[in-house]
């Protein structure tokens, strides 16, 4: 008899078909023996979220928005109009990560869309031990992730690795643009960490990573550099981990 299987989408009954190399929701499938988690948007009518094995999504700051696009439905997460304000989601709690350990193999997915104006602020789409509210290019925690800065100025996708001290910054080469959905995915081990964005590939680090046994969340962060409010679009946060 096949073993059971789960996706994010539910159980199945049957030996995993070839997956891709990349989306863990409609390809990807996760056996039994691996932690599970996922949180998402569940309303196309309100700013709903519903979580499994991730301890919720909690919003970093005011509460999200519905918005209703072309690509599907997202919550929108609006910052106040003073510079320095932040807001976002934190899938598995944020003072005190849940999510997974480096030593676990995790992969996590990411699913947003940038709003229609992208000056005078910083994303970050990341893995995350402890609060993360100073507005900063560098994160002073064990993380790894991929940041957007107009205060560098980055125009691309900036993947990085930090140990908590020193970091590690790839440029991806993938442009930010305004009004646009990305798919991001990190595999993280002990001795390595990729980066991909909408299918590719796009670093790998070796050096400055957190140590084996930093907690993680999983969030995205806007952060306004400006006394104007700012935007992000969020959908999706799931993975699986040893």
């Amino acid at each position: 008899m096949p073993r059971p299987i789960a996706t994010t989408r539910g159980l199945h009954l049957a030996e995993p078909r070839a997956a891709s190399a990349f989306d863990p929701i409609d390809e990807r499938v996760l056996p039994f023996n691996r932690r599970i988690f996922i949180a998402e948007k569940s309303s196309i009518a309100a700013a709903t979220t519903d979580a499994f094995g991730a301890g919720g999504a909690a919003a970093l700051g005011g509460a999200g928005v519905n918005t209703n696009e072309v690509e599907g439905n997202y919550n929108t997460y609006t910052t106040g109009a003073v510079a320095g304000n932040r807001n976002g989601v934190s899938v598995g709690g944020e003072a005190t990560p849940t999510i997974s350990q480096p030593r676990w193999n995790p992969t996590v997915f990411w699913d947003i869309k940038t709003a229609a104006d992208i000056t005078s602020q910083r994303i970050f789409v990341h893995l995350n031990t402890g609060t993360f509210a100073v507005s900063t290019d560098t994160p002073q925690a064990n993380t790894v992730g991929f940041r957007y800065s107009t205060v560098v100025p980055d125009t691309n996708w900036q993947a990085y690795s930090r140990d908590g001290a020193t970091t590690n910054l790839i440029d991806t080469g993938v442009a930010v643009v305004a009004d646009t959905r990305y798919a991001f995915m990190i595999t993280l081990a002990s001795a390595s960490a990729r980066f991909y964005i909408n299918e590719a590939l796009v670093a790998t680090s070796t050096t400055n990573l957190p140590a084996d046994t930093t907690s993680f969340s999983a969030q995205v962060v806007i952060f306004t550099t400006a006394a104007a409010t700012r935007a992000i679009k969020w959908q999706m946060t799931a993975g699986v981990s040893d």
